[in-house]
């Protein structure tokens, strides 16, 4: 069960990254470059964390605050395209970790997990 403050806290986040989309397409398309519409809304937003535990979409990791820089927390959620040149629709996005959002880039979810078992076998080698 997940705290009624972390879910706040969570839904803040959510708000605060459909604003970054919406500022972020709109200066692309100042500069004249394609950008995505952003329709997501943050009910369905919610509605997908609910459905996942409040959970990473990819990972099933919790969302977490840490002591990362404030700037960046890479266990806290992330919009994430599912799509990376469609529009952040409701069937189109995905919350995850904002690490995991760094991570995969403009890649694939393939290519992510090609980098995350890569990590995770030079960490055994380590011990």
């Amino acid at each position: 069960m997940t705290e009624p403050d972390t879910i706040a806290r969570i839904r803040q986040s959510m708000r605060r990254a459909i604003g970054d989309a919406v500022r972020r397409e709109a200066k692309k398309a100042a500069k004249g470059k394609p950008a995505a519409k952003v329709t997501v809304t943050l009910d369905q937003l919610m509605a997908k964390l609910s459905a996942n535990g409040y959970r990473c979409a990819v990972t099933g990791l919790p969302f977490w605050q840490d002591d990362a820089d404030i700037s960046y927390r890479p266990t806290s959620p992330s919009l994430d395209p599912i799509k990376h040149d469609g529009d952040y629709s409701g069937k189109n996005t995905r919350v995850v970790l904002h690490g995991v959002n760094s991570i995969r880039g403009r890649g694939s979810d393939a290519d992510m997990l090609r980098i995350a078992k890569a990590i995770v076998r030079r960490g055994r080698a380590r011990r």
